[in-house]
C-alpha cells in the first residue's frame, strides 16, 4: 500500500510503503487512518529529508507498534538500510537485499539502474 496513513499504537506515522500480509482491502472504502501495523515499513529518504527523522519514526512508531521490518531506501547513495526490532540495522548496496521478515529478495543494480 502506497503513502497509507497509520494510527498505530506508537503513533501516527505515512510510510512511503507499507506490506501487509493478507490483508483484505475495500477499495471502494475510504479509510482515513488505518490501524493494523503492517509487517513491514518503507521509507524513501530524500533529498531534503533528515536521516534522523526516519529512524526515529521506525524505532520509536514502528517497532513499538508491531512492525516486523523496516527499510530505508536511499536512492542518492543506492542503498538500502534493514532495520528490525532487535536494534540490527544492516546495509546493501550493489547486490542482492532480502528481507528476513518478508522473503523479499531485490537485486539492487536492477532496482537503482
Amino acid at each position: 500500500m502506497p503513502e497509507l496513513e497509520l494510527e498505530l499504537s506508537g503513533g501516527r506515522a505515512k510510510p512511503d510503503i507499507s506490506i501487509f500480509q493478507n490483508l483484505v482491502f475495500n477499495w471502494e472504502e475510504d479509510i482515513i487512518r488505518y490501524t493494523e501495523s503492517p509487517i513491514t515499513a518503507i521509507e524513501i529518504l530524500s533529498p531534503t529529508q533528515a536521516y534522523d527523522a526516519l529512524t526515529g519514526k521506525i524505532r520509536k512508531i514502528y517497532f513499538p507498534s508491531g512492525v516486523k521490518s523496516a527499510w530505508i531506501l536511499m536512492p542518492s547513495v543506492k542503498a538500502v538500510q534493514l532495520f528490525l526490532p532487535d536494534n540490527s540495522v544492516q546495509y546493501f548496496t550493489d547486490t542482492i537485499f532480502t528481507d528476513p521478515v518478508t522473503d523479499i529478495k531485490l537485486d539492487l543494480k536492477k532496482v537503482f539502474k
